[in-house]
């Protein structure tokens, strides 16, 4: 059993929230968001908290907040032991400021809450900065798709601008 930490109440969150309390082998123990106002729409039924000081402990803490919140929130983390990763797929690992291992999961997928999505089909980028944490990370990734890809941070980011083109280059002509 992988042991989650879930940082985060946006689009991303939700349905990682929603994929992971369905899946074998994955139990979020915690749910950290800045506010309760998501607390309902969320509908999880684990330990949440408000405060980065009492999260409890876990093999993979996810962040899944705003692209631009991310080095901020993880210099503030606490957290010495278990993998941390974020969900951005133009923020480089780099950007994680905090004592623990370090990596990215990132899902190329655009978000909606309103949208139902099949994650089997959903590819995820993955990156670490240890092997043995890459182990992990493709063990949990693979519980929840079936299209899994290690990638580095210069190859994430030039997929996640080509994938940001094609859909909203379509979306623009459609208008």
């Amino acid at each position: 059993m992988i042991k989650v930490v879930l940082l985060g109440a946006g689009n991303v969150a939700y349905h990682l929230s929603k994929v992971f309390q369905k899946t074998d082998g994955v139990e979020i123990v915690q749910h950290y968001r800045r506010n309760a106002k998501e607390d309902d729409f969320f509908n999880l039924k684990v330990s949440r908290t408000n405060s980065l000081k009492k999260l409890k402990s876990a093999d993979l803490y996810i962040i899944a907040i705003k692209d631009d919140s991310i080095a901020a929130l993880s210099r503030k983390l606490n957290i010495t032991e278990g993998l941390v990763v974020h969900t951005s797929g133009s923020v480089s690992m780099n950007e994680l400021h905090c004592s623990a291992n370090k990596g990215v999961f990132y899902p190329l997928q655009s978000f909606s809450k309103n949208e139902n999505l099949h994650f089997k089909e959903i590819p995820i980028c993955i990156e670490t900065e240890l092997e043995e944490d890459m182990h992990l990370l493709r063990k949990f990734a693979h519980l929840i798709s079936d299209k899994v890809f290690e990638i580095n941070s210069l190859q994430r980011e030039k997929l996640h601008i080509a994938a940001v083109f094609a859909n909203n280059f379509t979306n623009h002509m459609y208008k």
